[in-house]
């Protein structure tokens, strides 16, 4: 838990380069310095966006080298320019990348304490879950804040960066995916509803059309109404595989076509 939370601090830290980049972009658009970012905060009483960043990375920071008993590297905090800034924030990252799973064996039990705490301790895991995380991400978004306050073109996908996604596989015998060259699968008729029909000889069905070898006729036992055309592209080498089109008018020519377009 401990390494895998670290590793997404990193991702996040990461953002503050494009957060950065749009920053700049506009202070461009609108004729003023964006150094001028690093003054501004959404309440008086409030950090500014420069100290923001500063937090953010010391708690990232401190917080794996408290847990780990290792030492952290200290920053003097006079950072004057974005630029500067950005290296902070490439330091921190740097410190971060230098730690492994293994490192944070013991963690839970390890006893914690800051001066500010007149003494107090916690245990990692509760330091950790508490006090750590929490304030990590409060002055992440609280940076973000300011920025998007103040005309930055920033959105939620800009805060939470790329996500490891993938997409769902096919519905059981909807799609067989590539097939081998000239074999042909059964498909809906043109605009056809519910299960796809398959052809009196049988075989999967299929949300592409009847794909012929280039030159080839249709073969029998294709549903009424289907819609067909051949393979797109040239042939593939021999023992190599091709890939089929959705139903409807043919597409222009390309290298290769998905079987079931998304």
């Amino acid at each position: 838990m401990y390494f895998e939370m670290f590793q997404q601090m990193k991702k996040m830290l990461g953002q503050f380069d494009l957060w950065f980049d749009h920053a700049e972009a506009h202070a461009k658009t609108k004729s003023f310095d964006a150094n001028v970012y690093l003054g501004l905060r959404l309440a008086p009483d409030q950090f500014a966006f420069a100290r923001q960043v500063q937090v953010a990375c010391d708690t990232a920071k401190l917080g794996a080298a408290r847990l780990t008993g290792r030492e952290a590297p200290k920053h003097e905090d006079n950072e004057g320019n974005l630029g500067e800034l950005r290296a902070r924030v490439h330091s921190t990252i740097a410190y971060l990348d230098t730690f492994t799973a293994k490192d944070f064996e013991g963690t839970s039990t390890r006893v914690i304490t800051q001066p500010r705490w007149e003494g107090k301790t916690m245990t990692g895991a509760a330091f950790f879950l508490q006090h750590m995380v929490p304030n990590f991400f409060f002055h992440m978004s609280q940076a973000y804040a300011i920025l998007r306050h103040n005309g930055v073109p920033l959105g939620k996908r800009d805060y939470l960066g790329a996500l490891d996604m993938r997409s769902p596989p096919s519905p059981p015998g909807s799609c067989p995916g590539p097939l081998p060259w000239g074999v042909v699968a059964p498909v809906w008729p043109r605009g056809g509803r519910g299960p796809p029909p398959s052809p009196p000889g049988g075989g999967p069905p299929c949300g592409g059309s009847l794909a012929p070898p280039p030159g080839g006729a249709l073969p029998g036992g294709a549903p009424p109404g289907a819609a067909a055309w051949g393979f797109a592209g040239p042939p593939p080498p021999r023992g190599g595989v091709s890939r089929f089109c959705g139903g409807g008018p043919p597409p222009p020519p390309t290298p290769a076509a998905d079987c079931c377009p998304r």
